[in-house]
């Protein structure tokens, strides 16, 4: 993950971004457009994750954080 923004944030450095991850039930809905979309909790989770950072930087959930110490560092 860390390398494929790399590029794009060199070529534009006042682009700045947040990310909020979680792990968590999520289904697919059409919305009044007519366009595909994600809804459920785990999209609601990752966004108020998301909200609680600032700019440059990325969150995860309690959960996910707990999920990942599992592998290797």
């Amino acid at each position: 993950m860390r390398g494929a923004h790399q590029p794009l944030l060199k070529e534009h450095p006042r682009l700045q971004l947040r990310m909020g991850i979680h792990s968590g039930p999520v289904s697919g809905v059409v919305d009044v457009n007519e366009r595909a979309n994600l809804a459920g909790a785990g999209i609601n989770i990752a966004k108020r994750v998301m909200d609680c950072g600032d700019a440059g930087h990325i969150l995860l959930s309690k959960r996910v954080a707990e999920d990942l110490e599992q592998y290797d560092k």
